[in-house]
């Protein structure tokens, strides 16, 4: 069954202070929406289009590509505000060693600076 029409034709009905474009956006996302489930249940259904799709992911990504048949919600584990017990207590215990560590390392910032975030560009005024 598809709705894609009727729903097309309820956006045009509305009748609120929504603009053109507002309209546009909302019918834009429906499609978009709409053509993904389109495409996820064909492959989904179709053995021949998953490993075809397949050969493609593995050309473009590498042999080490794990395809799953269900939604994954990624979420940190430990977060600032709920850190690893063990960690937090490990790290916290010895808190005057590690900031005094790392604060003396602050000399160096001006051979920090100097090292490129591109491990390929090296570090700056040295040859390679």
């Amino acid at each position: 069954m598809d709705h894609a029409h009727e729903s097309l034709v309820d956006l045009s009905r509305r009748k609120d202070s929504k603009s053109l474009r507002d309209l546009m956006r909302l019918a834009r996302s429906d499609l978009k929406d709409r053509t993904r489930r389109l495409f996820v249940n064909h492959i989904k259904r179709s053995n021949s289009a998953r490993l075809y799709l397949f050969g493609i992911l593995r050309e473009v990504l590498g042999p080490n590509l794990i395809a799953l048949d269900y939604d994954v919600k990624t979420r940190p584990r430990y977060t600032p505000g709920f850190p690893h017990p063990l960690l937090f207590d490990l790290i916290d215990s010895n808190r005057r060693q590690y900031e005094k560590m790392l604060l003396s390392f602050l000399k160096f910032r001006d051979r920090f600076v100097k090292i490129s975030r591109d491990a390929a560009l090296g570090i700056a005024g040295t040859e390679r």
